[in-house]
């Protein structure tokens, strides 16, 4: 355990050596992502957690809120040289886990969760271009722009999600395919009654349309949805075309590549 810490410790203090710190966040990424969706579908009617309290549901939604928000701080921490960036970053992940906590406890059980989603828009505009700036100005492949590559194109198809959030919260009904929200029912549009749903259905939709599959089950269906499902798709392309082919440039130029390698 001492070797763990002082090896992160180590990383930290020198920056070009956070070999160790890089992959871990990926892989808390990872598995969050991965995770989250199960948790939401567990909690849906029908299953077993289906009669746990609503208070429970709402711990566990607000603890993966809390979750991202923690690894947007580490990402930022990470990956940025920048000392205002990071403690800017800082206040706004403070606000988030404040929202969450306080909407935690003074709306037990029916708490509006898109005060704990909505402020790390900014922090994940923050993360993003940290991860974009890192990546750019590589000048080797390391386990750092490996793993930095693989976390931002994560990141950038959350941030639509997060957006596409937005655009619900302000247009409820904006989406095909999503019937989570019925006007006669007496609920706002993001009540956590329906919020662990439509959280899953707006991450799917934007894993889809960044990766450029697209089913069709889902559709934006005003203006806006519309124009941020565009700008995401083409991003998306972008940044395959001109990250990746970066990093495979620069992997072609490592002294240890061989003359296959390049032809291939």
């Amino acid at each position: 355990m001492n070797h763990l810490w002082r090896r992160i410790r180590d990383e930290w203090e020198h920056p070009e050596e956070r070999e160790f710190v890089f992959p871990t966040i990926l892989a808390l990424m990872v598995v969050l992502m991965l995770g989250s969706p199960i948790m939401r579908w567990a909690m849906q009617p029908g299953m077993e957690t289906a009669s746990a309290p609503g208070f429970l549901k709402q711990v566990i939604e607000t603890g993966l809120s809390m979750g991202m928000a923690i690894i947007l701080m580490a990402s930022i921490w990470a990956y940025s040289s920048k000392k205002r960036r990071t403690d800017f970053s800082l206040l706004l992940f403070l606000i988030a886990i404040i929202l969450s906590l306080v909407n935690l406890l003074f709306s037990a059980g029916y708490g509006l969760l898109e005060l704990s989603y909505l402020p790390q828009i900014p922090l994940l505009f923050i993360a993003c271009y940290t991860l974009l700036h890192y990546l750019i100005r590589a000048r080797r492949v390391t386990t750092g722009t490996l793993s930095g590559a693989v976390l931002c194109y994560l990141l950038l198809a959350l941030m639509f999600t997060h957006l596409y959030l937005l655009v619900w919260w302000l247009d409820p009904g904006s989406f095909k395919g999503i019937e989570t929200w019925n006007p006669e029912s007496g609920l706002r549009p993001l009540d956590f009654a329906i919020q662990s749903e439509l959280m899953s259905s707006l991450q799917y939709f934007s894993m889809t349309t960044i990766t450029t599959l697209g089913y069709g089950d889902l559709t934006p269906t005003n203006a806006v949805g519309r124009s941020l499902a565009t700008a995401e798709a083409a991003f998306g392309q972008i940044y395959i075309g001109i990250v990746i082919a970066k990093l495979v440039s620069l992997y072609m130029r490592e002294p240890g590549a061989t003359q296959e390698d390049r032809e291939e």
